[in-house]
């Protein structure tokens, strides 16, 4: 059964903060390319480059990872999450 299909799927997201500092918690930027599209992987790394996000990438067996170890705001990490939503998760 093809879940995106699927009238029973559903797509849920969970977020927790694993780093506190000075009492307020903060987040870090992840993505997932399930391809190993050289050019998607370029797309990611430009947006983190625009936005001013230090990241590093890795090669994973479906395709890259693409994580920056900057510390954001739960705002900061919406907005930036927000021009990567273009990758299926």
């Amino acid at each position: 059964m093809n879940p995106k299909k699927s009238t029973e799927w559903v797509k849920t997201f969970g977020l927790d903060s694993v780093t506190v500092y000075k009492g307020k918690p903060y987040f870090f930027l992840f993505a997932d390319i399930d391809t190993k599209n050289t050019e998607e992987l370029l797309k990611v790394l430009v947006i983190f480059q625009r936005r001013g996000l230090s990241c590093y990438h890795y090669e994973t067996t479906k395709g890259f990872h693409v994580v920056s170890p900057t510390m954001l705001t739960i705002r900061e990490w919406v907005l930036h999450k927000k021009a990567l939503d273009f990758l299926e998760y």
